[in-house]
């Protein structure tokens, strides 16, 4: 997936949250600096099966997406996913 094409996807949650399935090595710590997110939980298996990135409550879609590219630039394999807040 390319910059910009994040699959969005509606969650369940009050906040929108960027996640990744199989994020394998890259340096994200720019990607996790943006003030907006709210708190960042990484599995603790290795190698970690998932990243979930929980932005705060003033955050929007773009925020969101800005994360989800900044990943996608960073990680060399994993899929990066967003979910909306619930409606």
């Amino acid at each position: 997936m390319i910059p910009g094409e994040a699959n969005v996807t509606p969650g369940k949650s009050d906040r929108w949250v960027v996640g990744v399935a199989g994020p394998r090595s890259g340096v994200i710590d720019p990607c996790l600096e943006y003030p907006i997110i709210e708190e960042s939980i990484q599995s603790a298996n290795l190698p970690s099966t998932h990243l979930s990135i929980k932005l705060r409550e003033a955050a929007k879609e773009e925020d969101a997406e800005r994360i989800a590219d900044c990943l996608r630039r960073r990680l060399k394999s994993g899929d990066v996913s967003i979910i909306s807040p619930k409606t």
